[in-house]
């Protein structure tokens, strides 16, 4: 196995990427359904 000596810096970093992932992705299904009930709004409007 290979180790990586990582800085506290660099290990917060991966956490907060990883964790910025989790909600963003755990988010998707509301925002699906956002887009939707918008473009049922707009789809009678005229430009």
């Amino acid at each position: 196995m290979n180790t990586q000596n990582l800085s506290r810096r660099e290990f917060l970093k991966n956490v907060g990427t990883i964790g910025g992932s989790g909600l963003l992705l755990s988010s998707l299904p509301q925002l699906h359904l956002f887009a939707q009930e918008r473009a049922k709004q707009v789809k009678g409007q005229k430009a």
